[in-house]
């Protein structure tokens, strides 16, 4: 029996959703390490010594014919590179995938934290107190008007 080509997708946030997802990109494979988590994709080097190189660029290029190979759109706007360590102070070159650069920055939110490049937990606390006392007032106006909030 022949395979049938299905013109469809999956529901967003459907249980099945994120299974079908990683059964699809199961063979994705770089020369680094990479870290699957439903729709996420991270791509991690370790560079030992200031001799060392970075093949991030090759890694980027491997990952760009998977998606080529396998109709997968790779999101640019979403795409970044954070430097940690010594090599922030003798950087390598910029990134490039899709002949567009991959934005360097100095934090960015993964899984619902927010890295920085200097490991710092400041910035991720302050984003959680401020997002919980936005919270806070809604329920106080919420109360205020007389609807039950319990």
């Amino acid at each position: 029996m022949d395979w049938l080509k299905l013109n469809g997708g999956m529901p967003q946030s459907s249980r099945l959703g994120p299974y079908v997802f990683l059964t699809l990109i199961n063979d994705l494979k770089a020369c680094v390490s990479v870290h699957k988590f439903v729709d996420n994709t991270t791509l991690s080097e370790t560079i030992v010594s200031k001799s060392d190189t970075s093949v991030m660029q090759h890694a980027a290029d491997e990952i760009c014919g998977w998606s080529y190979y396998n109709k997968v759109n790779v999101n640019t706007k979403k795409t970044k590179e954070m430097l940690l360590g010594s090599i922030t102070k003798d950087p390598p070159p910029l990134i490039t995938v899709n002949s567009s650069a991959v934005e360097r920055v100095q934090s960015f939110k993964l899984l619902g934290v927010l890295l920085t490049s200097c490991l710092s937990w400041s910035e991720h606390i302050t984003a959680v107190c401020t997002k919980a006392s936005k919270w806070l007032y809604f329920l106080k106006l919420l109360k205020h008007s007389g609807i039950d909030v319990g």
